[in-house]
């Protein structure tokens, strides 16, 4: 697991704190992120890294599961 979804997945696990989270561990499918848990996901992700998520951006394809989010950190922090 890379340093990024090890910071992302301690984001999750605040927000829902009784789940065990795996790499390709379906967030939204499986109920640990709803669009609320998206939306304070996004918040800590931006404090974290200094980065602003544009609104094009958040779509649950974009939060399937770590490697997504990831994904999408990634092109956010260049």
């Amino acid at each position: 697991m890379t340093e990024i979804m090890k910071v992302i997945k301690g984001f999750i696990e605040e927000i829902n704190e009784y789940i065990d989270i795996e790499i390709d561990t379906q967030l939204i499918d499986e109920g640990i992120l709803d669009s609320l848990g998206i939306m304070v996901l996004i918040n800590e992700i931006e404090d974290y890294y200094g980065i602003e998520i544009l609104s094009k951006d958040i779509q649950s394809e974009n939060f399937k599961n770590l490697v997504t989010i990831e994904s999408l950190v990634k092109r956010y922090k260049g």
